[in-house]
């Protein structure tokens, strides 16, 4: 499960957006670790997505998961 964490409002590239950090968790293991962020123009609300935004988030959360122990381990 993915879900986005208290955003920051950041300069980036000349103007400003919130950046929403994503978290991965899940009910078994709790707070996994942080798979990346998303930017939202502050004025005009887009949504600011990079061409490999989706491969990047999915390769982070494989690799999170493959190296936090299993509930059963803690």
């Amino acid at each position: 499960m993915m879900h986005g964490i208290d955003p920051a409002l950041v300069l980036s590239e000349g103007r400003l957006v919130w950046r929403v950090p994503i978290e991965l968790a899940s009910p078994m293991r709790g707070h996994i670790g942080f798979i990346g962020a998303l930017d939202v123009d502050a004025r005009t609300t887009d949504l600011i997505i990079p061409a490999n935004f989706v491969e990047e988030i999915e390769a982070n959360a494989r690799t999170l998961l493959k190296s936090a122990p299993h509930p059963t381990e803690a």
